[in-house]
């Protein structure tokens, strides 16, 4: 999470925030609801692949991670307000098992809703991690490097 010195005073927030990007080709701002999970300097973010589309594109790629890999600058609502920030799909195997640990491991209220929206039966911590999983080892990881405090 956001170290308190960045955010004094917030406490665990909803993991949904807009995000925005500008497109490849327009200065026009992209706003697009994802959930991030903070961790110190950077939030991680996974690109989700509907199952549909893994069986017939499983190389499928999303609109707005175009827009990052053709402009990495993007801006991030947090509690304490936005913040602007370098984008990148992650590579490093390394930096993908940092990822995974933060994405997958971490369990927090907003969670449980998204569990009984996905799966069957009454959400419980495995079956949210197990989902986190899911969705990180089909989609496409990506990391926000944070470049200041929020305003």
């Amino acid at each position: 999470m956001v170290p308190a010195a960045r955010c004094p005073g917030t406490c665990s927030p909803p993991p949904a925030e807009p995000a925005t990007s500008s497109w490849c080709r327009s200065p026009a701002a992209d706003v697009v609801a994802q959930s991030a999970l903070e961790d110190g300097d950077r939030a991680y973010l996974v690109s989700l692949l509907p199952p549909a589309l893994a069986m017939t594109r499983p190389d499928f790629v999303a609109g707005w991670v175009w827009n990052i890999r053709g402009n990495p600058r993007v801006r991030l609502r947090m509690p304490a307000g936005w913040c602007d920030g370098l984008a990148r799909e992650i590579t490093d195997r390394a930096e993908l098992d940092d990822a995974r640990d933060a994405i997958c491991e971490t369990v927090n209220v907003f969670d449980y809703g998204e569990c009984a929206v996905h799966l069957r039966g009454l959400p419980t911590r495995a079956k949210i991690k197990d989902l986190h999983r899911y969705w990180f080892d089909t989609g496409r990881p990506l990391v926000i490097e944070l470049r200041d405090a929020p305003r």
